[in-house]
């Protein structure tokens, strides 16, 4: 239980930080750059502070992990209590994992687009999507229901896709853009054309010279 009694600490503060923190830094986020949606901002931030949790107790386990790894501070019920810490442990991480897949919300449109795709192409629903994992976790199974009913704070939540295009910003005005050129307009090109073919079909006079005059 002393060497994972970190690893404990660290899932549940990665679970219930992250799940925290994840929607007011993904609006900032959205409010400030216009190239992503909100559910792209709102994964960003939840891995983001996850990813930052982790970081400082990584640092911590390398000042401190030495004097828990050679202590003994719960005496004959360290075997024990290390089973129940691996079992929550191994629970935070697959609630990590369920908010990520819960993230994703599908309207009833899309849900039959995709339908009627893989039926147009496969002649049925043969592979599974995003959606149909989310319908088997947290409608068929035994625990998704109660874990979203129960746990749904620490889920992200439900946020339907923006397509967005990756924009830049505009770096300068746009009546210094470059334009492209102007077409020719078609009589334009026929009197063009006509011009060109008769410069080229015209026969060249020569004027006599000076010598064969005097002649």
């Amino acid at each position: 239980m002393s060497q994972e009694l970190l690893d404990l600490l660290k899932w549940l503060a990665v679970l219930f930080g992250a799940s925290a923190a994840y929607r007011s830094l993904g609006d900032n986020i959205a409010s400030v750059t216009h190239a992503l949606g909100l559910l792209s901002c709102y994964i960003l931030a939840y891995l983001g502070a996850g990813g930052l949790i982790v970081l400082v107790f990584a640092l911590i386990k390398r000042v401190v992990g030495g004097k828990l790894l050679g202590s003994d501070i719960f005496g004959h019920a360290e075997y024990y209590l290390g089973m129940v810490s691996g079992a929550l442990r191994y629970s935070c991480v697959l609630l990590t994992v369920l908010a990520l897949i819960n993230a994703r919300y599908f309207n009833p449109a899309e849900i039959k687009r995709m339908a009627d795709t893989q039926k147009d192409v496969y002649g049925s629903e043969l592979f599974p999507t995003l959606r149909s994992l989310q319908v088997m976790i947290f409608d068929r199974s035994l625990t998704g229901p109660l874990v979203k009913k129960n746990l749904g704070f620490l889920l992200i939540k439900p946020t339907p896709s923006e397509n967005r295009r990756f924009q830049l910003r505009e770096a300068m005005p746009l009546s210094q853009a470059k334009r492209p050129n102007a077409p020719v307009p078609r009589q334009g090109r026929s009197n063009l054309a006509a011009s060109n073919v008769g410069s080229i079909t015209s026969p060249r006079v020569e004027r006599p010279s000076a010598a064969g005059q005097r002649s």
